[in-house]
């Protein structure tokens, strides 16, 4: 601001023109990006949309899900109670996500999200994690494990085991597996 004052002060018109001098660089994706790419590519052909949202959340909707509130990073300023933690799980967002289309009478939806969760308030740290969520009158776990198939044939896994889960209070005890 104080530059533009002087300049004003000055003249525009008795500063002299002046080409830009700099070197150009070509920006690059680091390899983790690239492998992000491969991964939202292979989502995507396999019938998922990406969404998009906010890092910052409500503690309401991290205690829906069984989330510790004491693992959670909180934000010092927040701009409200829904947006005072830092997000340890993209799960309440795409159950937000599902919830409002279905009541919207939207038929289908088949999403995915990437984005970073945050942990432990003393030390925050922040890891890439993925998500999908999907309905739909012929959508069930099988279709959802056939999409996940897909994906990862796509990516170039082959190797896969499939290990039931119970004890994942999120998931419905006979249709959530560790692979």
């Amino acid at each position: 601001d104080i530059v533009e004052e002087i300049a004003r002060i000055y003249g525009y018109n008795n500063i002299t023109s002046k080409n830009i001098i700099g070197e150009l660089t070509a920006g690059t994706k680091t390899q983790e990006r690239i492998v992000e790419d491969i991964i939202k590519d292979a989502m995507m052909s396999n019938g998922l949309t990406e969404v998009l949202t906010y890092s910052f959340v409500s503690p309401t909707s991290l205690e829906k899900i069984g989330e510790d509130l004491n693992k959670a990073v909180r934000i010092i300023n927040p701009l409200g109670e829904e947006t005072s933690v830092m997000r340890t799980s993209l799960a309440p967002a795409m159950l937000e996500i599902l919830s409002r289309n279905l009541s919207r009478k939207v038929d289908f939806f088949a999403g995915f999200e990437v984005g970073n969760v945050f942990s432990n308030p003393n030390n925050p740290q922040q890891k890439r994690t993925i998500i999908s969520g999907l309905y739909g009158k012929d959508e069930d776990f099988f279709t959802m494990k056939s999409r996940l198939e897909g994906i990862l044939d796509n990516i170039g896994i082959e190797s896969r085991d499939y290990l039931p889960i119970s004890d994942n209070n999120l998931f419905h005890p006979m249709r959530c597996a560790k692979i």
